[in-house]
């Protein structure tokens, strides 16, 4: 059994709870919640939040626990032909924060592979060898206020993943400064960058701040 589902049905039972009445409270179908305890399904991490909060378990955890499970899942589930050159994931339109691409090769090869993203306006370019099971790309997303989507681009075919707040396993690859504009920024579009940017910065640094003083 997945590592999370382990977690999720351990709680679960701790509390007396069937597989429906956890459903009815994290407002799942019984079907979904026995194929999440089960390791065929894993949720989002906006659904491990939910799953965090009524069962009162930690966040990280989930988050680690999910991660590992995906590369599980990946291995068992995933077919052939879900191997492809072009993704597109478009996050929560007002979130803001660190968000990731996690990008797995089709077979292991030492040739360097071509990696494409835009996201609106903005670009990154780059070559990389993937030596390990996997490579993340790891950056910063500003409220857009309208969704604009990721597009991911590869040389190769590959099986992409799509997150938002804690990273992967490693290797990651922090690509926030990496970035080039390849459309001219309007002055309200300068202004909205620039208030995004100083909001996430405030963020960070009051939250490393108060980890310190811990």
């Amino acid at each position: 059994m997945a590592q999370l589902g382990t977690l999720i049905k351990e709680k679960r039972k701790r509390k007396g709870w069937s597989q429906t009445v956890l459903g009815d409270l994290i407002g799942m179908s019984t079907a979904t919640i026995h194929r999440i305890e089960h390791g065929e399904k894993i949720p989002t991490d906006d659904e491990l939040n939910l799953f965090a909060d009524t069962l009162a378990l930690d966040v990280d955890q989930l988050l680690e626990s999910a991660n590992l499970d995906r590369t599980t899942l990946k291995d068992k589930f995933v077919p052939a032909t879900s191997y492809q050159s072009r993704w597109e994931f478009a996050h929560p339109a007002d979130y803001s924060g660190r968000v990731w691409v996690q990008i797995y090769p089709q077979t292991k090869s030492e040739k360097p592979l071509g990696i494409t993203i835009r996201w609106g306006a903005w670009q990154y370019q780059a070559n990389h060898t993937i030596s390990a099971k996997s490579l993340t790309l790891s950056h910063y997303k500003f409220n857009d206020g309208e969704g604009i989507p990721l597009i991911v681009e590869l040389t190769e075919p590959c099986y992409v993943v799509f997150g938002k707040d804690k990273s992967p396993d490693k290797p990651v690859i922090d690509i926030i400064n990496q970035w080039q504009r390849i459309k001219p920024m309007t002055i309200g579009q300068m202004i909205g960058f620039v208030t995004n940017f100083v909001t996430v910065y405030i963020g960070w640094f009051l939250g490393t701040h108060r980890h310190k003083e811990k």
